[in-house]
């Protein structure tokens, strides 16, 4: 049996700032979740809640008006975080200098903070455990696994995966 794909899952095609008038959103990708090997879902359970919490977050703040010159610069603060080291690659928000990518990050955590201040504490404890991500690179999953896998990654990779395929069977 074959079945039509709903298209309105999957992407429209070209993605720019015309189309998106025109089209409107379509999707929202989620592109912050780190891989994390060392966990049996390859995905760390306070991310996933992380990502719940953020959402609520941006759909209870006010709407941005952004200029057009604010879009090509969101467009441009996103190519730029994409670089490897958060706290030399800089960013310019709207109405603001330029600041390192992990002090935007950080800035951004604070106000979630605030909003979930009340809360009970494992919603804080998560918040904090994304903070500490910006705050000490030794905290992130690539600087984790490169302690855990140096010398041999190969071979320790593949006997993590082989133990966690048979934990599965």
């Amino acid at each position: 049996m074959i079945r039509k794909v709903n298209t309105w899952f999957s992407p429209a095609g070209v993605n720019n700032l015309s189309r998106l008038r025109s089209e409107r959103v379509n999707h929202i990708e989620l592109r912050m979740f780190d891989l994390n090997p060392l966990v049996p879902a390859g995905v760390d359970e306070r991310d996933i809640r992380f990502a719940q919490l953020f959402l609520v977050w941006l759909a209870c703040i006010p709407e941005l008006k952004l200029s057009v010159k604010d879009q090509v610069q969101a467009v441009q603060n996103f190519k730029n975080a994409a670089r490897y080291d958060l706290k030399t690659v800089r960013i310019v928000p709207p109405e603001g200098d330029a600041v390192s990518v992990a002090d935007a990050a950080l800035h951004v955590l604070e106000i979630i903070r605030a909003f979930y201040h009340d809360f009970p504490q494992d919603v804080l404890d998560i918040i904090d455990f994304e903070t500490a991500k910006f705050t000490d690179a030794e905290n992130r999953y690539a600087r984790i696994i490169r302690r855990t896998f140096d010398h041999g990654f190969v071979e320790k990779g593949l006997k993590l995966s082989k133990q966690r395929q048979d934990a599965c069977e």
